[in-house]
């Protein structure tokens, strides 16, 4: 095994016994299990067996309390943001609607982001959390490469829109914007003119 395929298997088990943690299942090396998730690296070799032995006990433990089609929506959501959702009823046009990409006519400078491959996108309000919307977004049969939320920044006054995927990423303005000539848009967004697409990263 590679010792990227390594990793992956580690973050694999990290993101297994955080969830079981979650979901109130008691769990050993859950420090270690942080520190593998937020470092991205190998646990210290004199624990690596007792590292996967406690994975396999938080997955047989969420089976048996018949967890397990839950805990699996809960990792994958983990995976996605880095967090867990609270608990909230999403409302199709309240918290979301469907937008169009408007593309900068100079050609793609997104590095391949998601506005790049959908010409439509799910716009989710920016009170929702990154993990509410991809929770829902698993639920409901949405595909979440073509879900955004709105992220606001107080301090430039500025709100632009940001995947759900991949939230360890720093995204930038790719040079895309989103619109629909829906009315609603303007009570989603608070603002009349298109929304910024930052789903630009590098490397």
């Amino acid at each position: 095994m590679h010792n990227d395929e390594k990793i992956a298997k580690y973050i694999g088990e990290a993101v297994i016994l955080l969830t079981a943690d979650h979901l109130g299942i008691g769990v050993e090396m859950l420090d270690i299990a942080k520190e593998v998730w937020h470092t991205k690296r190998l646990p210290d070799a004199p624990l690596l067996g007792h590292y996967a032995s406690a994975a396999r006990k938080a997955q047989e433990a969420v089976i048996a309390k018949g967890l397990g089609e839950q805990a699996d929506r809960l990792g994958q959501v983990f995976y996605m943001t880095g967090e867990f959702p609270e608990p909230y009823e999403i409302v199709r046009y309240k918290d979301y609607l469907t937008t169009y990409v408007l593309r900068d006519a100079l050609g793609d400078c997104t590095n391949g982001g998601v506005s790049s491959r959908s010409d439509s996108l799910e716009l989710f309000a920016p009170h929702l959390s990154f993990a509410q919307v991809a929770s829902y977004c698993l639920e409901n049969g949405i595909d979440v490469n073509k879900a955004v939320r709105l992220v606001y920044r107080e301090n430039l006054d500025y709100v632009h829109a940001e995947p759900i995927v991949d939230r360890g990423k720093w995204y930038m303005f790719g040079g895309n914007y989103l619109k629909t000539s829906d009315s609603r848009f303007k009570d989603l967004t608070g603002i009349r003119y298109p929304v910024p697409v930052h789903d630009r990263t590098e490397g």
